[in-house]
């Protein structure tokens, strides 16, 4: 008995948190890694404002989107309102902003790309009830 095998199994990274002046990691199950580091790394979003109830939700979402989907996320945004507290705002690579609810975000981002590419400027992509866009508005 003189031979040791270990088996690693990786949990792959899900996206970033910002707190306390740094970035920690998000795995697969939702948690989050205490190891700080001064900046994101990859091409994972980072989330803001989830409880962690809702963040172990929305990372467990976000894994299971298109990987095309996954690339162009940015930051994922809890943002509420009283009539939706399920209201989430999703930055893309690409300058659009999307609207959604939590509970269909999954079964309606597979049409962002067909969207955005109608879209003849940056705007806001809004699927929280139906699916529509708009323009940004112009700064004077």
């Amino acid at each position: 008995m003189r031979d040791l095998t270990i088996t690693v199994k990786e949990r792959p990274t899900l996206g970033f948190i910002a707190k306390n002046g740094g970035y920690y990691r998000i795995i697969n199950n939702g948690q989050i890694i205490n190891q700080k580091l001064n900046s994101p790394i990859g091409s994972y979003p980072i989330y803001s404002n989830f409880s962690h109830k809702r963040l172990k939700q929305i990372s467990n979402i976000y894994a299971k989107l298109a990987k095309n989907i996954q690339t162009n996320i940015s930051e994922i945004r809890n943002a509420p309102t009283k009539l939706n507290p399920y209201r989430i705002k999703i930055d893309m690579n690409d300058g659009n902003k999307v609207i959604a609810d939590m509970r269909t975000v999954q079964s309606k981002l597979k049409y962002y790309p067909g969207m955005a590419s109608q879209m003849k400027k940056k705007g806001v992509i809004d699927l929280e009830i139906g699916a529509y866009s708009y323009p940004f508005k112009d700064k004077k």
